[in-house]
Formats: C-alpha cells, sequence, structure tokens
C-alpha cells in the first residue's frame, strides 16, 4: 500500500514539474542570415533587410506574442521602407510606448503579424508580435 501511495505521488510530482515551465525563450543573432530558422518559425519578421544585425528578439510561445530589436544599413532603407505600411497617428500599435518611442524619432509601420518602429536616422528598429 505505502509503495502505491509512493508512485502516486511521484505521478502528481512529475506532471506538476513538467507543467511549470518558462514559455518565454529568447534568441540573439549577429546577421539576418543567422536568424533564418527564427524567422522561418515566424518570431523575427520576414521584411527585415538582408543587411539587419544585432537582432535579438523574446516570444511567449503561450500568448504567441514577442518582441524584438535590430541594427541594418543605409543600403537596405529605401527598400525595407518600400515594403512596409505606415499605420496612422491615430491608429492603435502593440508597443505600449508609442508616444515615447516617436519622441526618439521612430516611426510606425506594419507588415504581416508585426508592428515595426524604425528611426531612419539611427538605422535602427523594433519590432512587436501580437494581438493589438
Amino acid at each position: 500500500m505505502r509503495y502505491r501511495n509512493l508512485i502516486a505521488v511521484l505521478v502528481v510530482l512529475v506532471t506538476l514539474l513538467c507543467g511549470c515551465t518558462n514559455d518565454v525563450l529568447s534568441s540573439s543573432h549577429a546577421t539576418r542570415a543567422d536568424a533564418a530558422d527564427t524567422i522561418s518559425r515566424g518570431w523575427i519578421p520576414a521584411v527585415l533587410p538582408a543587411s539587419a544585425t544585432e537582432i535579438h528578439e523574446t516570444h511567449n510561445l503561450d500568448s504567441n506574442t514577442g518582441h524584438g530589436t535590430f541594427r541594418f544599413d543605409v543600403s537596405d532603407m529605401h527598400s525595407f521602407q518600400a515594403a512596409l505600411l505606415p499605420i496612422p497617428v491615430n491608429q492603435s500599435v502593440i508597443a505600449r510606448s508609442r508616444d515615447e518611442l516617436e519622441s526618439f524619432g521612430y516611426v510606425f509601420y506594419t507588415h504581416g503579424n508585426f508592428d515595426i518602429a524604425v528611426n531612419w536616422e539611427d538605422r535602427t528598429g523594433q519590432f512587436w508580435l501580437g494581438q493589438k
């Protein structure tokens, strides 16, 4: 009888431990080419220019949300901008700090499931995946 109780307790503990996972994952990539797998999984926008570097992202598997940052070269500015759809000032965005980012020179765009803020002068960007 004690053996059965011990097994029951172990089964419950293992079940609880398996259910207590950290569903927030992160990745960093030196280049867009290095990020190809994460892009194909949908955690980084495929629209990032070929020159994108210093790509960092964090995403939540349960909520299907994420955020990331990147840099890009001046040579990709025009083609990158042409691929983005501007988000009107009165339209909501996923980012909670739109006003602050705009005060730092960021302009908001959308592409697929992503909102993307770009500072064209600094050639830096941020992206968010999620529901508005």
